[in-house]
């Protein structure tokens, strides 16, 4: 499955789009986050999963608005952002179990 999702058809982009809307109606932040629609949050396709990255921070190479997200094609492309607590949230969703498997907020340096 995770091969149609980032497959070149014209379909994929509603794919990826339709799981990214049931990833952020199933989601639930850990405590200390901010509210979903106060991220910039990335997604991308790795393996089995889909792994999402929500952050506060607009750094040079990650230039999304907050409340924006975004379909990478290419799960390196994610940031990367050691630590900055929760304004930096990483969520991993298996797509054969339909469910959120990790969601944590990074560590603080």
């Amino acid at each position: 499955m995770a091969l149609a999702l980032v497959g070149c058809s014209d379909t994929s982009g509603m794919q990826n789009e339709a799981v990214i809307e049931h990833i952020e109606q199933v989601v639930k932040l850990p405590e200390g986050a901010g509210k979903l629609e106060d991220y910039a949050r990335y997604y991308a396709a790795q393996g089995d999963n889909i792994v999402g990255v929500y952050t506060y921070s607009v750094g040079q190479r990650y230039d999304l608005p907050t409340g924006k997200r975004r379909w990478l094609t290419d799960s390196r492309d994610l940031p990367s952002i050691m630590d900055g607590g929760c304004s930096v949230v990483e969520v991993t969703y298996n797509l054969a179990t339909k469910r959120v498997h990790e969601i944590f907020c990074h560590g603080e340096a």
